[in-house]
């Protein structure tokens, strides 16, 4: 009865303890959704990755000035609700004289100038950027 009880633990612990395959995990974890929110003075960052704002409101309009679809940025700087400029603003002035508005370095591809505009995050109630918590 011994050596049944001994062969039996040996089998044990060859077999190792029994756990759930990573695939399952992080199959669970893949099915998480992103949440996208709107850029503004007090969720800003500098660095901040961000995107023409999905909710876009027809009445902001459709003007070569306004944030391309489909393309990515990272906030440079910004002026908060009281005109006061923040992060990288040394060539930014101009355009962060305004108050909630932000300057973002866009992706290759997109002319020189997007990267001068100055894009709403409040000014007159407008939010023209939109970041998600999967952006990295």
């Amino acid at each position: 009865m011994l050596l049944v009880l001994l062969v039996s633990c040996t089998e044990r612990q060859r077999e190792g303890p029994k756990v759930d395959a990573p695939e399952q995990a992080s199959s669970t974890e893949s099915k998480k959704t992103s949440v996208v929110v709107p850029v503004t003075v007090d969720n800003i960052r500098e660095g901040m990755v961000v995107f023409r704002n999905p909710k876009w409101d027809g009445a902001w309009g459709a003007k070569d000035i306004h944030p391309n679809q489909g393309v990515r940025g990272r906030i440079r700087s910004w002026s908060d609700q009281a005109g006061k400029p923040h992060g990288n603003s040394k060539g930014d002035l101009e355009q962060l004289k305004w108050e909630a508005v932000a300057c973002v370095d866009w992706d290759a591809g997109e002319e020189a100038w997007k990267s001068r505009q100055g894009y709403r995050i409040g000014f007159l109630n407008e939010y023209w950027l939109a970041t998600s918590d999967t952006a990295p």
